[in-house]
């Protein structure tokens, strides 16, 4: 997170971003409402592109369809450590610089590489059994993880704490929204059956096939499988 923030702040700072949304907000009452939706607009573009510049540059997290939190990923990475250790003591190759960077992650000391196959094998089986213990509450965790990112935002003075946890939620909320809109691009590419349940104006249920519908049923977020904030421009959406 802090790599990704360093990052916002290199796109962001030349162009004085924060500087410009500060003096917006204070003037945006004495401003014609065509300026303001154009000021909006440009901020609004410059703070996308700022996002995407730090998101390219930072590590990706690949966590499936478990919401991350810093719970869920210490889990993972001690059932990596463990799962490493099993196979170097099956002589198989494993990094040994690798694997001294996960012991250190996960706080696991060099003695642990003089275990034998067995104990090795009864802590991954341990550390799984952790993992998918905590992992019936991603979701929770999630949002726990969420007030504490919201609360540090806050504290370093570039939002308040209700800002910072409303944007780290819309941003959760369009990630979500396109990452459905792939999954059904994908599904139409490889020529599988897709098909989008929503109510018409009557309130009855109807099938909707056409691609270009059925993603402005899901963009909309009126679908039957689930409901989603759109997106929409915003001040605060910004670290």
């Amino acid at each position: 997170m802090e790599n990704f923030v360093k990052l916002y702040h290199q796109f962001a700072d030349p162009l004085q971003l924060f500087e410009r949304v500060n003096q917006l907000d204070l003037h945006s009452k004495t401003l014609p409402r065509s300026q303001v939706i154009a000021e909006y607009e440009e901020l609004d573009l410059l703070q996308c592109q700022a996002t995407a510049f730090a998101e390219a540059k930072c590590r990706k997290l690949r966590t499936g369809q478990v919401a991350f939190s810093p719970e869920i990923n210490e889990a993972r990475s001690l059932i990596r450590a463990w799962s490493l250790l099993v196979n170097k003591s099956k002589g198989r190759k494993v990094s040994s610089r690798m694997l001294s960077r996960v012991l250190k992650r996960v706080n696991l000391p060099l003695e642990v590489r003089g275990y034998d196959e067995p104990l090795l094998q009864e802590k991954l089986k341990s550390a799984y059994q952790d993992y998918y213990k905590i992992k019936g509450n991603a979701k929770e965790l999630r949002q726990t993880a969420s007030e504490n990112l919201a609360e540090a935002i806050a504290l370093a003075g570039n939002a308040t704490q209700e800002k910072a946890l409303k944007t780290l939620r819309e941003r959760e909320a369009q990630r979500h929204k396109v990452r459905k809109i792939r999954y059904l691009r994908g599904k139409i590419q490889f020529g599988s059956t897709t098909m989008v349940t929503t109510l018409d104006a009557d309130g009855n249920r109807i099938e909707i096939t056409n691609q270009q519908q059925m993603e402005k049923v899901i963009e909309r977020g009126i679908w039957l499988q689930g409901s989603y904030i759109s997106f929409s421009s915003s001040l605060s959406r910004y670290l």
